[in-house]
């Protein structure tokens, strides 16, 4: 945890500034108890934190995510102005791994009720985009999955890990597989509902006209959102392909062969301009996005049975299955990080750096939402 995010706690952890803050960000002031609460549970969580930088990796998973847990019992008291007394106790989730389940292999139930709901219902009003429009920043607000609807489901920890922005790399080198996000960039030169361009860089690299259509149809099957936004142009860059769309409604033959055209000795394809093309208030345009809340970069994330959780609420999940584990079966836990292996039991150390990158990147931005969600409106 960074210097600043725990001095900026250690801010939070004073009743006074407490009501303060909250008084100003929602217009209503937290009576002494509320406030009182906020500020323990703060303090917890910075505490749990801070232990957790210097613990063991046989018991950070643990430390860790108790802090989870008390950041976000702070943040339902605060946004809801809430006494600790009315929250749910109840973690709301349950591990239903098998008992011999390899670490990605580790599955959270999503339950009727309790810490993890209210955390995620209160998340799920906030997350969105940041933007800027003539120089001031916006949030664009795009809700995700309420926990109403995710009673029930089932996801794995390898499942959560692939929807982490900043592990795609980590990932896929553990997995050789893509990972479930997909970062994205967005350029709002004048208004609204003049030209908004979005752009995506992936690692297959187009070699022709078909093989470029090809790429486009599966990252648009992937992310469904891209399906609203007419392609533009792509170019051969940063061993990426850089695809550009624009706020355009695409027509039902976008990309058809004959309308594209080759620049740049075909290293450059860009579609046919269209004099009719009539812009879209590119708010219309987007689907839930991730990454929002913890100012890490804005990023599309491919549903879960379904549902679009934030990055915010996975992370809870995933360190709630890795705190289960340190808990009650530590020898499983034990075993992968010793990275021993045995003809009876082989190593199951393949994800570990990925999982403690996670861990990492828990650490980092847990205390920036809790700060962001008490003090803006």
């Amino acid at each position: 945890m960074a210097k600043n995010d725990s001095y900026n706690l250690q801010f939070l952890e004073s009743s006074g500034n407490v009501r303060q803050v909250i008084a100003d960000a929602l217009g209503r002031e937290p009576n002494a108890e509320i406030a009182k609460g906020i500020a323990t549970c703060i303090q917890q969580g910075r505490m749990f934190f801070e232990s957790a930088s210097n613990a063991e990796m046989e018991i950070r998973p643990l430390l860790l995510y108790y802090g989870m847990m008390a950041f976000a019992k702070s943040v339902i008291s605060g946004r809801g102005l809430r006494s600790l007394t009315t929250l749910n106790q109840g973690h709301g989730l349950h591990d239903v791994s098998s008992p011999t389940s390899r670490l990605t292999e580790l599955v959270v139930k999503i339950g009727n009720g309790g810490t993890f709901q209210e955390f995620n219902d209160v998340i799920r009003e906030y997350e969105g985009l940041d933007y800027f429009e003539e120089s001031m920043s916006r949030r664009l607000k795009l809700q995700t999955t309420a926990s109403a609807h995710l009673i029930n489901n089932q996801f794995s920890l390898k499942e959560i890990l692939a929807r982490i922005p900043g592990l795609e790399n980590l990932f896929q080198a553990t997995f050789k597989e893509e990972a479930g996000v997909l970062r994205f960039t967005h350029f709002i030169p004048g208004r609204l509902d003049e030209e908004v361009i979005l752009r995506i860089d992936v690692p297959d690299l187009f070699e022709d006209r078909e093989s470029l259509k090809k790429i486009i149809e599966e990252v648009r099957g992937k992310y469904p959102t891209l399906k609203r936004w007419r392609f533009s142009s792509a170019e051969k860059a940063w061993d990426n392909s850089v695809i550009i769309f624009h706020n355009v409604a695409p027509e039902e033959n976008e990309l058809a062969s004959e309308n594209f055209m080759e620049e740049n000795g075909g290293r450059r394809l860009v579609l046919k301009a269209k004099p009719d093309q009539q812009y879209v208030d590119f708010r219309q345009l987007l689907d839930s996005v991730i990454g929002g809340l913890t100012q890490s970069y804005p990023s599309l994330s491919k549903p879960i049975n379904g549902a679009h959780l934030s990055d915010v609420s996975l992370q809870y999940a995933g360190m709630f299955l890795l705190s289960s584990l340190v808990r009650y079966r530590p020898q499983i836990w034990v075993h992968s990080v010793s990275r021993f292996a045995s003809q009876e039991r082989p190593a199951d150390d393949q994800s570990l750096a990925l999982i403690e990158s996670f861990m990492d990147t828990v650490q980092s931005t847990y205390p920036k939402l809790v700060t962001r969600l008490l003090t803006e409106p």
